[in-house]
């Protein structure tokens, strides 16, 4: 027997349902700031969907600062797009977070989130960068997982960091990620994307990185410009993939 008085909740109205669609989607993927300063490095982030009506995807990117005064910086990128992806997605932008504010290095974090990926259904496949910051001694330790090479201007120029090597996400459950350590100085700058901004149709990946760091110079010439004007100048306006990138720069030292 059916209770009189239990009644089947009211339909959502068009406009609570994109009203909820949108908080949800904030949930998953705060929509980023134009410019936040944190734990010594000025940082800049743009992020877009390949779905006009689904504001995530496949692309992550995650800043957290740490208690210590570091700051954790990565860019991530799950094969696919549309829910399917979004779902992996916010399971390894989220674990990204907890591993990093429980003090995993960036070489144990990917081989963290390489188990989490290997534990959601499917088989899904991703790539990531992860780069720890230390203001104290101005470090950056960073470790990749088949994902584009972070972008580097230096007083010296701009040129793409390859190394350390790593598969991708979700390849082999035993997967690890060495490290690579290197002097992040005030007047550099680097730059964490996802593929969107390398690859193109007829072209490797290979050239398409190395039209990157030709538009970061470009841009770079312009004493005037910062992280805001490099990540908005560098992002594709117009594409049929998701895209994030990232830009930081450290603060000058007291």
């Amino acid at each position: 027997m059916t209770a009189s008085w239990i009644r089947p909740p009211a339909a959502l109205s068009t406009v609570d349902a994109r009203e909820l669609n949108r908080h949800l989607q904030d949930i998953i993927m705060p929509p980023p700031t134009p410019l936040t300063e944190l734990n010594g490095l000025r940082v800049a982030v743009r992020y877009g969907s390949a779905d006009p009506g689904l504001r995530i995807g496949g692309d992550w990117y995650s800043c957290v600062p740490l208690a210590d005064g570091a700051l954790v910086l990565a860019v991530g990128d799950v094969v696919g797009h549309g829910l399917p992806a979004a779902g992996s997605m916010s399971a390894l932008r989220h674990s990204c977070a907890a591993l990093a504010i429980a003090g995993f290095e960036p070489g144990e974090l990917l081989a963290a989130l390489n188990a989490v990926l290997w534990q959601q259904p499917g088989d899904a496949m991703a790539t990531a960068v992860v780069a720890k910051y230390r203001p104290a001694d101005g470090t950056l330790t960073w470790a990749r997982a088949g994902h584009p090479p972070i972008v580097l201007a230096h007083s010296s120029g701009v040129r793409p960091w390859y190394e350390p090597p790593g598969v991708m996400l979700g390849v082999d459950p035993d997967a690890r990620y060495p490290q690579r350590v290197a002097p992040l100085d005030p007047g550099d700058m680097l730059l964490m994307y996802t593929d969107a901004l390398v690859e193109r149709r007829g072209s490797s990946v290979d050239e398409g990185v190395t039209a990157l760091v030709e538009r970061v110079r470009q841009t770079l010439r312009d004493d005037r410009c910062g992280v805001p004007d490099v990540v908005e100048r560098v992002r594709p306006h117009e594409t049929n993939d998701d895209a994030c990138v990232m830009a930081a720069e450290p603060l000058p030292r007291s």
